[in-house]
C-alpha cells in the first residue's frame, strides 16, 4: 500500500487537486444546465466551493511542506 507511505502534506496536496478536478466538471455542468433551462445554482456553488477548498488546501499543503524543510534544515546545521 503505497499511499499509506507518504506524508500528510502530500495526502492534503492529492486530496485537494482531486477536489479542483471534480470541481470543473461541476461548473462545466452548471453551465450545461442553466443553457437547458434548469436551475443550475447548487452545481455551480457546490463546484465553487469544492474548488476553493481544494486550492485552500493545497496551499496549506505547500506551507507545511517548505516549513518542515526549513526546520530539517535548520536541526541539521545544529547538528552538523
Amino acid at each position: 500500500d503505497s499511499f499509506g507511505e507518504l506524508e500528510g502534506s502530500d495526502k492534503a496536496m492529492g486530496l485537494g487537486c482531486t477536489f479542483m478536478f471534480i470541481s470543473v466538471f461541476l461548473i462545466i455542468g452548471s453551465g450545461l444546465a442553466y443553457f437547458e433551462g434548469m436551475k443550475s445554482s447548487f452545481f455551480l456553488k457546490s463546484g465553487f466551493f469544492m474548488f476553493g477548498l481544494g486550492f485552500v488546501l493545497s496551499l496549506i499543503s505547500v506551507m507545511i511542506k517548505k516549513h518542515l524543510e526549513t526546520i530539517n534544515g535548520i536541526r541539521k546545521n545544529l547538528l552538523a
